[in-house]
């Protein structure tokens, strides 16, 4: 299973999160959820461009990123990181 990076951390209000994977990548979800574990953002991807998420206006604080990835060589992988919008 491969691995995926986000960045950067922490990410200014209104600016952009990067994935980094360690591979090519077929699509992937990002989930985005609070700490009382509600969501607050869900994007998907496909092609191979990077993805990119705009944090836009969500309010600064910690957050709980959720990324499934589907791999161009049939592997799939989940991960779990932090994301800290600042202000």
């Amino acid at each position: 299973m491969g691995i995926v990076v986000i960045g950067p951390v922490p990410v200014p209000r209104g600016g952009n999160v990067y994935l980094f994977p360690d591979k090519p990548i077929d699509a992937c979800t990002l989930e985005i959820y609070d700490l009382v574990g509600e969501v607050v953002a869900r994007t998907n991807y496909s092609g191979s461009a990077q993805p990119v998420w705009n944090v836009g206006i969500i309010a600064p604080g910690i957050y709980i990123a959720i990324i499934k990835v589907n791999y161009t060589d049939g592997t799939s992988g989940t991960t779990t990181q932090k994301i800290v919008i600042a202000r």
